[in-house]
């Protein structure tokens, strides 16, 4: 394993002439050039003919007899103690017998659209089944093997996809391909996969999803239900979260017209956290997540469902209003106009009224407009509004329609 020390010699590595049991390597070649001679056909008759080779045995053979590089370091022999320098480029592999329900293009959409992993180079494998992405990092700051680590279990995590856990062999062979449809992102950003938060995930989960322990699902009480009449509420082992807080969710969720959970964390939060409301989380889930750039390859439905059965003791519904609130989004509490027209009402009664006797004796129009009151109070503002009204118009003249 290389120290976090060790010079870097960029974009770089060596590069060896099959078959693979030849450890020595014959030169040190860019990378960007073996991906020209991948796409372009320097090795397509060569794959080709392996690629329609019907017996197995044959088809292995012919792969072992290709030339192959190693992507991650430069070395005199293809050997940990060879190694020369580090190139700052990790090899990731993913194979069909590890992803049985994805086709190759499929994979490569689910890489290309990630937002972290900033694929640097990614081609079809010798054998059409997979395909190889190369990722930038910094080998200064971390191994080999913690990176790839990192990456393999944030891919398993966001991607659902599983890479070959051999890759983080820093001498780990990679064999030359023919796929005129690789792809090489020009600006050739790192990987933005967090090492310290990934990589002790990997020590737990070894490179599959990660399995949160499961947990009695919550149940959403609606608001005519029996047990509380007056809110909706969700139980929870810590707390309950009641009408009002849902009701303040679903008022901040529509003002939300951008995507609040960028990455994988931020979207494992936003499920987590919209879980805590039951059912209720649902809509609004589906409404936040209906914002991502990227192509949707999870079923929203089942993730939802498998956030409220999986619950995390540390995520809350204040990580949704956290995750609006970083996103420049207005968290308020919305008005409240029950409230309001409790506190009117109020200061209705807290007005002066006409006796009861005054109300009883005045003409029939206006026994007529203040019989829609029904207390002292409304009835004597009534009274008022229809005195005022009556002075604009011709009193006499309106008497007998309400004799």
């Amino acid at each position: 394993m290389e120290s976090k020390n060790s010079k870097t010699t960029k974009l770089q590595c060596s590069s060896f002439q099959g078959p693979i049991g030849n450890i020595t390597p014959y030169d040190i070649i860019a990378l960007d050039q073996i991906y020209t001679d991948i796409r372009s056909g320097k090795y397509k008759r060569q794959i080709e003919l392996m690629r329609a080779e019907t017996d197995p045995k044959k088809q292995a053979a012919m792969k072992r007899a290709l030339d192959y590089f190693t992507p991650s370091v430069i070395c005199t022999a293809r050997n940990s103690q060879s190694i020369t320098a580090y190139t700052g480029v990790l090899c990731i592999d993913l194979d069909g017998k590890d992803n049985p329900t994805l086709t190759p293009e499929k994979m490569r959409v689910l890489v290309m659209n990630d937002p972290l992993l900033h694929a640097w180079i990614i081609f079809k494998s010798p054998l059409n089944k997979g395909i190889k992405i190369l990722l930038l990092y910094d080998a200064e700051a971390c191994t080999v093997e913690d990176y790839s680590h990192a990456v393999m279990q944030y891919m398993a995590d966001a991607c659902h996809l599983r890479a070959d856990k051999a890759c983080s062999d820093p001498t780990r062979a990679c064999f030359v391909s023919y796929d005129p449809e690789a792809y090489m992102s020009t600006p050739g950003l790192p990987c933005a996969v967090d090492v310290n938060i990934w990589q002790p995930r990997y020590n737990s989960f070894q490179g599959k999803p990660e399995m949160i322990p499961a947990a009695k699902p919550m149940k959403y009480v609606p608001p005519n239900n029996s047990v509380n009449s007056e809110a909706a509420v969700v139980t929870e082992d810590n707390g309950v979260v009641t009408a009002e807080l849902l009701a303040h969710a679903q008022a901040v969720s529509e003002r939300i017209k951008i995507d609040i959970a960028p990455n994988y964390d931020d979207f494992l939060r936003l499920g987590l956290s919209l879980a805590t409301l039951g059912e209720a989380g649902l809509p609004i889930f589906k409404h936040c997540c209906s914002f991502y750039s990227g192509e949707q390859s999870r079923d929203l439905d089942k993730y939802f469902t498998d956030c409220m059965i999986h619950k995390r003791g540390d995520v809350k519904i204040g990580s949704f209003f956290e995750l609006c609130h970083l996103s420049k989004i207005d968290i308020s509490m919305p008005k409240d106009d029950a409230k309001d027209e409790v506190e009117v009402a109020t200061e209705l009664e807290n007005l002066p009224t006409f006796p009861a006797w005054v109300l009883d004796e005045r003409p029939p129009l206006l026994k007529k407009i203040i019989s829609n009151a029904d207390s002292l109070s409304e009835k004597s503002m009534l009274l008022m509004m229809g005195t005022m009204m009556a002075q604009c118009f011709d009193w006499v003249s309106l008497m007998p329609a309400y004799a």
